[in-house]
């Protein structure tokens, strides 16, 4: 872990954008201005996972730090990992027949939003950094941000709130 984040989430709004600042001014030393983090293999080498226990804070912490970058003017890209398996397409719709067709990769495109729906194979499941899968529809990004997965070597925070009685990762 890079930094390990205790928030109580019951503060005021100016205490809870103070620690926001405080977290996007850490990540701002590491990845922009100072050490520039070597991230394993990966082609997505400005990306931090937001890790914690469930009801921890991630999503608020990950939305808070969104707004704190784009604020200033950097491009976001965020990523929710789960380890459960999720149907993310709506069975019945044409983009789900394709997929169940056979197809190796749908997309989805409206006046917009675009999606693409690349399915899991084996060797993708067995590979430590599925994250590079996702690398050049985030070129354009200059963070990414990952709610979850923390077993990854890439460098995370962990949102930890005592009130749980749980410990941390």
């Amino acid at each position: 872990f890079i930094a390990f984040a205790q928030r109580n989430l019951m503060n005021t709004n100016s205490a809870s954008a103070k620690f926001v600042r405080f977290v996007a001014n850490g990540i701002d030393r590491c990845f922009f201005r100072h050490c520039q983090l070597e991230i394993g293999h990966s082609r997505m080498s400005r990306r931090i996972h937001i890790v914690g226990r469930k009801n921890s804070g991630k999503t608020t912490l990950v939305c808070d730090l969104i707004r704190e970058f784009t604020a200033r003017n950097l491009k976001v890209a965020t990523v929710k990992h789960t380890h459960h398996h999720h149907e993310l397409d709506v069975p019945g719709k044409d983009s789900y027949l394709h997929r169940t067709a056979g197809a190796s990769a749908v997309g989805i495109l409206s006046p917009s939003m675009a999606a693409v729906f690349l399915p899991a194979d084996k060797s993708a499941l067995d590979r430590k950094d599925r994250y590079s899968d996702l690398a050049p529809m985030f070129a354009r990004c200059q963070l990414v941000l990952v709610e979850g997965d923390s077993m990854t070597a890439a460098p995370k925070i962990e949102v930890w709130r005592h009130e749980l009685g749980t410990p941390p990762l």
